[in-house]
């Protein structure tokens, strides 16, 4: 049980935190080493799973208080569309900027010149403009220079903002400042005090929860040094002190979600809401003002630990907790690991004293409840955010392993064969195995069988699932993969593996000496299952269309042939599968599906056993990727009894024309299909090459397509 505690403890230990321990390494070395990509990638699960319960923490814990001296003035949908606002068009008439801010947006610059000489002349301390000036206007020039007089007539009361650019170069990341336009405000070192910098550094979940205070261009020129947006608001009110010396992250302590709501910018100009709303400017006297955009189609939105907010907002939030001091502290970085560390040791101390089950699950209870009690006390009260997720972890996982070892070794010889077949077979067969285990346990060590294999594949899946929520795509696949499966143990097959959005499928791999009967047995089963599948994919579109969900099409290939089966793998991890050319085949099927625009394809070894059963239809003779020898491929339209499709028998003609080289009689068969009603994909594919090959007749002809792709 100490070694079990030890590796637990361990393994999240290193897991946790072996992006912290290789950081300096790679620093020094420039850009992200291997060691450092894969630290990222163990860290990474441990971090968005502390940061949730954060978040979740931060909502409903103590905030920053509301600054009554805040302002947010939004740029919003009323402001940006004049005609749906609250301005009467006598009002527009009469006022100059609600004229320019009835144009399209961007606006002329000498808007913000009207609103920051109306919010001075109301008594407004600073006003903070989260806007982009970078460039000369391009189409209203003359609103620069109105602009810049505006700009130094109340030099004492405005901040603009510039901007850290990221870009990734060989060696790493190359960071620069984007100032504001040359013409509003000089370009010097050490900067004008009237810049700040609006730059935020998400983490890696693209959830700001921290802020930089001062960047440092140069580590070795301490003048090319910028303050963030709320520092330079705090100096410029004189409350320079409370800024941090230092560069690095702080953790902001948000307040609530609620706190800022935006006044509309254009009711600053419409002289009734000026008087009634905003006491003729007595509202803004004293405040801090920050100026952005707030309108939805303007996308300056971000996830915070308290929701989804303006940007201009999360500067309002950020400038608040800084000037009341209410930035969260980290423990040291020694602390993190010993807590892990501490946690696994009271794990295995719990389970070496406490025998009883009763009690010791209580005991476990109390000791996760503990730890995310003890971030709760220490992110109110002492202003530290102590990640509590990883040690519990190691604590819990240490106690319930120690809870069920006992159990699983006792129970696991009895039901080892069991639990290893019902994952993939179905019951009828699984039960025959269970009964005569001597079968499965000789096939384990490697056997010839005549099987037959099915290969599944979702279509464009890895594309579809980019557009996509982890939660959305386990749900999909996980409804998608409960139909296929049943179809496939609905006819006795058993389920060999997933390969991410495919499944391969086997028939047959327990039958020894199989005569003809059963072959067929096999076959038409596997044909049965895959049309059953079918039948499943409409209802589940039909069932995710209603829910708005993505549509699924899929490819499915079937081959049955002679391969070899057994348990393959390491000592630590090994499979029961099939291996050889007929697995090879059966998946070169399903990939030969796209070239064709069918969702089916058989090989000629199952259409012969199958076709006294189902209707089908000839494809090609395609020569597969990987291997010389061509294989008749066939489509299934369905059960034998039902109506032949129009247009079916000319086609067929048509096949044999084209496949003997007569190009000419190929086209007339495949037009008459066409006509009579067989006009889908495969029909034209056929048409199409018949009338290239007469045009072009090539020198040798032996009918084969070959594939080029997988």
């Amino acid at each position: 049980m100490a070694v079990l505690a030890m590796g637990i403890g361990g393994i999240l230990m290193l897991a946790r935190h072996s992006d912290d321990w290789t950081a300096s390494q790679d620093h020094d070395a420039g850009g992200l080493s291997g060691y450092r990509k894969l630290a990222l990638v163990m860290a990474e699960p441990f971090r968005r799973l502390e940061w949730q319960v954060y978040d979740f923490m931060h909502t409903f814990g103590r905030k920053t208080p509301g600054d009554p001296d805040v302002v947010v003035l939004g740029i919003d949908e009323a402001s940006l569309a004049l005609e749906d606002s609250s301005a009467f068009p006598e009002d527009i008439a009469a006022s100059r900027p609600l004229q320019l801010m009835d144009e399209v947006f961007p606006w002329s610059r000498e808007v913000y010149a009207h609103v920051i000489d109306r919010l001075v002349e109301a008594g407004a301390k600073t006003i903070v403009i989260d806007l982009m000036f970078p460039a000369e206007s391009g189409r209203y020039p003359e609103g620069d220079e109105v602009l810049r007089e505006c700009l130094e007539r109340n030099r004492e009361h405005v901040v603009l903002a510039a901007d850290i650019i990221a870009a990734d170069v060989q060696n790493g990341v190359n960071e620069s400042i984007l100032f504001p336009y040359d013409g509003l405000i000089a370009h010097r070192w050490p900067p004008d005090e009237r810049i700040g910098f609006v730059s935020y550094w998400p983490d890696t979940d693209g959830v700001i929860r921290q802020a930089r205070f001062r960047y440092q261009q140069d580590p070795v020129t301490p003048e090319r040094s910028l303050l963030s947006f709320g520092a330079a608001a705090l100096r410029m009110e004189g409350m320079g002190e409370r800024i941090p010396a230092d560069t690095r992250l702080h953790q902001i302590r948000f307040g609530d979600a609620e706190n800022y709501p935006p006044v509309s910018l254009h009711e600053i100009f419409v002289p009734d809401l000026w008087q009634s709303n905003y006491g003729n400017g007595a509202f803004f006297a004293g405040k801090t003002v920050f100026l952005g955009t707030v309108a939805r189609q303007q996308q300056d939105f971000h996830p915070t630990p308290v929701g989804k907010i303006a940007g201009v907002r999360i500067h309002a939030h950020v400038y608040a907790a800084l000037k009341a001091g209410e930035l969260i502290r980290q423990p040291p970085s020694w602390f993190a690991p010993a807590s892990i560390a501490l946690a696994a040791f009271l794990a295995w101390l719990m389970l070496a004293m406490f025998r009883r089950p009763l009690l010791a699950t209580i005991l476990l209870f109390a000791g996760v409840a503990g730890a995310l009690f003890g971030q709760v006390l220490m992110l109110t009260v002492a202003d530290m955010v102590v990640h509590s997720v990883t040690p519990a972890m190691a604590f819990g996982l240490i106690g319930i392993c120690g809870f069920t070892f006992d159990y699983f070794q006792e129970r696991q010889q009895k039901h080892a064969l069991k639990r290893s077949i019902m994952r993939f077979h179905s019951p009828d067969v699984a039960e025959q195995i269970v009964q005569h285990p001597e079968t499965y346990y000789s096939i384990r060590q490697g056997a010839s069988r005549c099987i037959v294999v099915l290969f599944s594949d979702i279509r464009g899946y890895t594309s579809m699932s980019e557009q996509m929520t982890a939660q959305e795509m386990v749900t999909q696949l996980n409804e998608y993969f409960e139909r296929m499966v049943s179809a496939v143990f609905r006819h006795n097959g058993a389920v060999d593996k997933f390969i991410g959005d495919a499944m391969m499928a086997v028939w047959g791999r327990f039958r020894d000496h199989p005569d003809e009967a059963a072959l067929q047995d096999d076959a038409r089963n596997a044909v049965a299952s895959a049309l059953v599948m079918r039948g499943q994919l409409e209802e589940l579109n039909a069932s995710w269309r209603a829910r708005n969900m993505a549509e699924l099409a899929i490819g499915i290939g079937l081959h049955q042939g002679e391969a070899v089966v057994g348990e393959i793998g390491s000592q630590e991890r090994a499979e029961l599968t099939a291996i050889g050319d007929s697995v090879n085949l059966g998946s070169r099927l399903e990939g030969a599906t796209k070239e064709y625009g069918l969702d089916l394809l058989i090989s000629a070894a199952v259409e012969e056993r199958v076709r006294d059963t189902y209707l089908c239809r000839s494809v090609d003779l395609l020569r597969v990727k990987g291997k010389q020898l061509p294989v008749e491929v066939f489509a299934v339209l369905g059960k034998r009894e039902q109506t032949s499709p129009a247009g079916l028998d000319s086609f067929e003609r048509g096949m044999a024309h084209y496949r003997a080289g007569r190009f000419a009689e190929a086209v007339g068969c495949f037009g008459e299909a066409k006509l009579a009603g067989l006009d889908d994909e495969l029909t034209g594919i056929f048409l199409e090459r018949s009338i290239r090959l007469f045009e072009n007749p090539p020198e040798k002809w032996d009918g084969v397509y070959t594939m080029t792709k997988k």
